[in-house]
């Protein structure tokens, strides 16, 4: 037998005669918690006061110049704020525009220069 072998033989031996536990041991696993499955937590539901922020952010970032156009994708319903967000991109004299895919079914927000 290779020395490196006995030596670890020699370990273990004294080590359960001493009546210490190692990891793999059997009673070890005894005294582990049984591993529960742990729930988490589902896509949060965006409101549409939160929707409606983000495209006046949007509004304001095109209407101040500090953006030329801005496109805005998978937000929640924007169908829904799309009668406030127009009166909002009216007042700031820009565009806006409610785009949907066919191909996804996902609508998307653009908010530009006005077309003169």
């Amino acid at each position: 037998m290779h020395a490196a072998c006995r030596n670890l033989e020699t370990t273990l031996s004294r080590t359960h005669a001493a009546g210490l536990v190692l990891s793999w041991d059997s009673a070890y696993a005894g005294v582990v918690d049984t591993p529960r499955p742990i729930r988490t937590p589902s896509v949060p539901v965006v409101s549409t006061e939160t929707t409606l922020a983000e495209i006046a952010a949007a509004i304001e970032l095109v209407a101040r110049g500090g953006a030329r156009q801005v496109t805005l994708v998978a937000l929640s319903r924007p169908e829904a704020v799309a009668a406030e967000a127009l009166a909002i991109a009216q007042a700031a004299g820009v565009q806006f525009r409610l785009s949907r895919d066919p191909a996804s079914d996902s609508v998307s927000v653009f908010v530009g220069p006005t077309a003169e």
